[in-house]
């Protein structure tokens, strides 16, 4: 990722707290950033929301009340971490708050729940208040973290649209210049969860006009022209401009909105016809309260990916796998190949539910053995494994990837050259991290930052964690509970798609982190059976990665430093 916010302000003018807020902000939104650093899906208030919503699917029967074990292990967790709550509340009152419901019945557990939702209420303005305090404070990253971590799934639960808060966060602190802390008071003040009047344009295909009356007085669609009609260009033999009043939070949410309403009828239309025909020009054209002007996507866009490889590399890599894959495991070539049509069916389909229900069953094509096992633990027990094996290499692939994007490539190549090992530079930026014969050089990269505090912060933040082994043990341990809550969540939310038919608020991030552990796992699977050494079915693959994490988790027990041959081990694949 190469960050578009450096902090590049007027007169040479800098703030580290500041400029992290807005590179950490801008990172957790960013299109193509891994799994890892996304928005959490929900933060502390927002799981009691959860915890609620749960009990009703329990007390309906519909799913196991065992999941409410799952949400409030998470919460109690996430509660006890909270910075913004523990700038509110006693840590004597948080204690005794933990304490009870980890003793409680059920019933008293939701009583409690009900008490910290309706005392917490303020939440969004806890967030903001805090983050106003501790951005001023250079030296406190950490904290300026954990607290976005808090306010940033407040916003988009909210109804903010992550496309615009990103666009937002980009816009405000590049397009200014930025002399003191005070504009932090501006910058909050865009998210008061008002609703705001917009205009938006859409072009749909001609044959519309069939339908003008009905658009007019069921969707209060106009299709008079004004003088922002012209602002949006598009093939007038094939597309009919039309506009409609909408109050939303955002522009985004706005022109979400419209597709919305016109694709109500639209469904209706295909369904009772038969028809498959495309309607949209694919851009719209938002119009605000001040006769502020966007261009913007009305398509639905899908989840997101974590990564962004070029068409050449794309190619390469899939000339070679269908190769080896075809010599070494072509009794398997069947089932992955039916695994990635079901995926590709997921990224291509705009409605994001479809595309969750066919992500999820991959899962569960891959997960579910048939044994004696509940379903859900079957998949714990075969997924888990390959994601906090990956774990390692993922999060110094991603700050490779940092580091090379941000620095010019001649100073990189002088660090990377310093380290005098037969490895891929990936290795080396891990070596670079965590081994202390490479402490020179490490502050050497670091200082190559300065305008960069999220990644001085990064190798920091890994230095700290990954020089012992009990580090990557307890770093691995947290990353297995968030997986296994999240999975919980997804199948949750899986049954309630089918069952209930509801929307789901948060259903793009919840998606994205689905989107995400299935091409992990996808990758994975097919690499190991690519291998010229093949273990011959995806069952085998499993096998061998959960045997792969029994036996690392063994040997990072303990305060040893990590050595060269650890950094190796935990490369294998």
């Amino acid at each position: 990722m190469k960050f578009k916010i450096s902090g590049q302000w007027s007169d040479g003018y800098k703030h580290d707290g500041m400029l992290f807020f807005a590179q950490k902000t801008e990172e957790m939104l960013f299109y193509y950033t891994n799994h890892m650093y996304k928005v959490p899906v929900y933060n502390s208030y927002l799981l009691m929301w959860e915890y609620f919503h749960t009990c009703q699917f329990v007390k309906e029967k519909a799913i196991n009340e065992g999941h409410l074990k799952y949400i409030l292990e998470e919460f109690i967790e996430t509660f006890d971490n909270d910075i913004v709550i523990k700038n509110n509340m006693s840590e004597d009152r948080m204690k005794y708050i933990i304490q009870t419901l980890n003793s409680s019945s059920l019933l008293d557990i939701e009583r409690i729940m009900h008490y910290l939702f309706h005392y917490l209420n303020n939440y969004d303005e806890m967030c903001v208040d805090y983050l106003k305090k501790i951005i001023v404070e250079p030296k406190e990253k950490k904290k300026i973290e954990r607290a976005i971590n808090c306010y940033l799934p407040t916003l988009l639960n909210g109804g903010y649209s992550q496309q615009f808060i990103y666009k937002y966060n980009d816009k405000f602190w590049n397009n200014r210049n930025i002399s003191s802390t005070n504009v932090l008071d501006e910058y909050f003040s865009r998210f008061d969860f008002k609703q705001r009047k917009y205009k938006v344009y859409i072009c749909l295909d001609k044959k519309v006009k069939q339908f003008k009356k009905i658009f007019e007085t069921r969707l209060k669609a106009n299709f008079e022209q004004d003088k922002f009609s012209s602002k949006l260009k598009y093939d007038k033999n094939k597309y009919l401009q039309v506009s409609f009043d909408v109050e939303e939070l955002d522009e985004n949410k706005a022109a979400q909105r419209t597709y919305d309403i016109v694709n109500l009828f639209l469904r209706f239309y295909k369904f009772l016809g038969n028809r498959r025909d495309e309607w949209y020009l694919e851009k719209c054209l938002v119009v605000d309260e001040n006769e502020e002007f966007y261009i913007t996507d009305i398509l639905p866009s899908g989840y997101s990916y974590s990564k962004d490889y070029d068409d050449k590399t794309i190619g390469q890599h899939s000339e070679v796998l269908i190769t080896a894959l075809l010599n070494n495991a072509h009794n398997s070539f069947g089932e992955i190949n039916k695994l990635l049509k079901i995926h590709n069916t997921a990224i291509n389909d705009s409605d994001m539910q479809n595309s969750f229900l066919n992500l999820w069953s991959i899962v569960e094509i891959i997960g579910v053995n048939k044994r004696d096992d509940s379903k859900m633990t079957e998949i714990e027990e075969s997924i888990i494994p390959v994601l906090l094996n990956d774990y390692f290499e993922n999060t110094f692939e991603e700050l490779h990837d940092y580091i090379k994007a941000n620095i010019e490539e001649e100073k990189y190549q002088k660090i990377i050259s310093d380290v005098d090992i037969e490895v891929s530079e990936y290795e080396k930026i891990a070596c670079i991290v965590i081994l202390k014969q490479y402490d020179a050089i490490r502050k050497k990269l670091i200082a190559e930052f300065g305008d960069y505090p999220l990644i001085r912060s990064r190798i920091s933040q890994l230095h700290n964690i990954f020089n012992e082994k009990n580090g990557y043990f307890n770093e691995i341990d947290k990353y297995e509970r968030r997986v296994r809550w999240h999975l919980r969540r997804m199948y949750r939310t899986r049954n309630a798609i089918i069952h209930s038919g509801e929307d789901i608020d948060n259903l793009k991030s919840l998606g994205e982190h689905l989107h995400s552990y299935v091409d992990e796992i996808l990758y994975e699977i097919t690499i190991q059976l690519a291998k010229k050494h093949s273990y011959c079915t995806i069952d085998n693959v499993l096998i061998n990665e959960k045997f792969k994490m029994d036996e690392t988790k063994k040997i990072f027990k303990g305060k040893d430093e990590i050595t060269y041959d650890d950094i190796l081990r935990l490369y294998e694949r």
